[in-house]
C-alpha cells in the first residue's frame, strides 16, 4: 500500500481571488538537440507529491526523467534514466502516461512508438525496467494514448488513436498474464495526438474524445461508454465539427471542462484558420464561437484560482513564446492572462507539451510544467501564485470534519448545517474536476483511484476546503 505524507489536513474558509497568477519558478535544463520532448506528472514514489515525468530524444537517445520540484530550484531532485539508444525522431515515442500497469501499486509509464506500445515497469527501487515481451502492436503509426477507467474496476485501462488505421484501440487492464488485452473500436481516420477520457456525459462512466484530422470529416468525435461497452457502429460517434468547410482550418487540439461555471462540462476546440475555437455542449451541439490567439496540440486544463471553474492553460507564440491562461465568463467571453517571461528553449512550433499539478508545496495550488525541444530546451516549472484570503466567519470552523481520512468507500462531512445547501467540488492533484454534486449525506469515492484529492464544500456562507486521501 502506498504511503501517503501531506501536511494540511486543518479546515479553511477561504475567498480566493478571482485572476490567476504564475511566476517562473525555475528552469531545468535537458540539454541541446532535443527533439520529441513530452511531460506528465504523478507521484511516483508514493510519499503523496506529484513528481514531473518527462519523456525526451536526446541526440540518438531516448530519456526517461523524474523530478521532485522544490520551491528552492537548489534542491530540486533530478533522477535520469536511459531508455534506448541508437534510434531517431521518427522511431521515437510519439506521447506517453502513466498509469499502475501492474499489481505492486507503482506508476509505470506506457508509451507509443511507431506501431507499438511498449510498458516499463517501475521496480521496488525506483528504476524502469522495458520487457520486450509487452511491446503490444495496435496498428500503424501509433500517435494518441490516454488512461482511464473504463469498466469501472479499480484498474487502470489505456486506449490510442492510430493515424493509419480506422479505429481506436482499447486496451483492458487484465492483472494476469502481459497485463491488458485488446479491443478495436471503429472510428472514423483518427489524426494528431489527440485522445482523451473525460465523463462527458455525467453517468460515472469513462468515455472518449478523440479528433479526426483528415478530409471533410475533420472534427471531434465522442464514443460513449455504455456501462463499460463502448459500441461497435462507428455511427455512435457524436460529429461535432459541421461547419468545418473547405475554407475552413482542421481543428489541432481539443480540451474538455467546466469553462463557464454552469457544471455542465463543454468542450472547447480551436481551428487552425480562423483563429478561433468552437464551445461544445456535451451533447455535441455548437454553443458558441470565440476568438483566441492559435495554440498548438497540448492544453491542460484546471480550476486554477479555486473559483470553481476551470480554466485553459496554453502554449502559444503570438508576440513572442508565452503561457496563456484563459478564463472564460459565464457568456464564454475570454480573458487571456499572458506570462510573458523569457521562456528557455524552442517553443515556435507550439507542438510542445504541458500540463497541469500540485508540484510545489502540496498547497492546493495548482501549478503549470511546460517542456521544450531544440536549443537549451527544458522543463519550465510555473508556480501558481495565487492569494486567498482567510476569512473568519460568525459560525467556528473548528468543529467541521470530513472523515473517514484516508477511506476507500465513502466520505462524510460532519459540523455543518444540514438545512443549508452545499455544493461539492472535488479535484484530482492535478487539478481536474472529478465530482461535482449537492451534499447528501455522503459522498461515494469507490471509482476514485488512489490518491490525493482537495474537496471544496461551498454555500452562500461559506467556503472551506480539505485534502483527503483516497486508498
Amino acid at each position: 500500500m502506498k504511503k501517503f505524507i501531506f501536511a494540511m489536513f486543518m479546515v479553511m474558509s477561504l475567498v480566493a481571488t478571482s485572476q490567476v497568477s504564475f511566476q517562473k519558478n525555475q528552469f531545468i535544463s535537458l540539454g541541446n538537440s532535443l527533439d520529441n520532448t513530452m511531460v506528465a506528472t504523478d507521484d511516483m514514489d508514493g510519499d503523496g507529491q506529484l513528481e514531473v515525468v518527462a519523456m525526451y530524444l536526446s541526440n540518438d537517445t531516448m530519456c526517461l526523467g523524474i523530478y521532485k520540484i522544490n520551491a528552492d530550484s537548489n534542491l530540486t531532485t533530478k533522477t535520469k534514466f536511459t531508455i534506448k539508444t541508437g534510434i531517431y525522431s521518427s522511431l521515437a515515442m510519439r506521447n506517453f502516461i502513466t498509469l499502475n500497469a501492474n499489481p505492486d501499486t507503482r506508476p509505470d509509464i506506457a508509451y507509443v512508438h511507431g506501431d507499438s506500445v511498449t510498458i516499463l515497469y517501475q521496480k521496488s527501487n525506483g528504476t524502469f525496467s522495458l520487457d520486450s515481451s509487452l511491446t503490444m502492436y495496435s496498428g500503424l503509426s501509433v500517435d494518441g494514448i490516454a488512461k482511464g477507467d473504463f469498466d469501472n474496476d479499480g484498474l487502470d485501462d489505456f486506449v490510442t488513436c492510430n493515424w493509419n488505421t480506422t479505429h481506436i484501440t482499447h486496451y483492458h487492464h487484465t492483472l494476469s498474464g502481459s497485463g491488458f488485452y485488446k479491443t478495436h473500436i471503429p472510428a472514423v481516420q483518427a489524426g494528431y495526438n489527440q485522445i482523451k477520457v473525460a465523463d462527458v456525459n455525467g453517468d460515472g462512466w469513462d468515455d472518449i474524445l478523440f479528433l479526426a484530422g483528415q478530409s471533410m470529416e475533420s472534427g471531434v468525435y465522442v464514443k460513449i461508454n455504455d456501462n463499460g461497452v463502448f459500441t461497435t457502429t462507428p455511427g455512435m460517434y457524436l460529429y461535432l465539427i459541421n461547419q468545418i468547410t473547405a475554407q475552413t482550418g482542421i481543428t489541432n487540439s481539443v480540451a474538455f471542462g467546466n469553462f463557464l461555471g454552469t457544471g455542465q462540462k463543454f468542450f472547447l476546440s480551436p481551428l487552425s484558420y480562423p483563429n478561433n475555437s468552437v464551445f461544445f455542449n456535451t451533447i455535441g451541439q455548437s454553443d458558441q464561437v470565440v476568438s483566441l490567439p492559435p495554440f498548438g496540440k497540448s492544453t491542460t486544463v484546471a480550476d486554477y484560482n479555486n473559483d470553481g471553474i476551470d480554466e485553459l492553460a496554453v502554449l502559444t507564440s503570438q508576440s513572442g513564446e508565452r503561457l496563456m491562461v484563459i478564463e472564460f465568463s459565464s457568456t464564454g467571453t475570454p480573458t487571456i492572462n499572458a506570462f510573458p517571461q523569457q521562456m528557455s528553449g524552442n517553443y515556435s512550433s507550439m507542438d510542445q507539451s504541458i500540463v497541469s499539478g500540485d508540484i510545489i508545496g502540496n498547497d492546493q495550488k495548482i501549478d503549470i510544467i511546460t517542456i521544450s525541444n531544440d536549443f537549451n530546451g527544458g522543463i519550465t516549472i510555473w508556480k501558481n501564485d495565487l492569494v486567498t484570503t482567510e476569512i473568519e466567519t460568525q459560525n467556528s470552523l473548528d468543529g467541521i470534519f470530513i472523515y473517514p481520512n484516508p477511506t476507500s468507500d465513502y466520505i462524510t462531512i460532519s459540523g455543518i448545517d444540514t438545512k443549508d445547501i452545499y455544493q461539492i467540488v472535488m479535484t484530482d492533484s492535478s487539478g481536474r474536476i472529478v465530482l461535482e454534486q449537492q451534499y447528501q449525506g455522503k459522498i461515494d469515492i469507490r471509482k476514485f483511484p488512489k490518491g490525493i484529492y482537495c474537496v471544496k464544500v461551498n454555500s452562500d456562507k461559506k467556503y472551506f476546503s480539505k485534502k483527503i486521501v483516497v486508498q
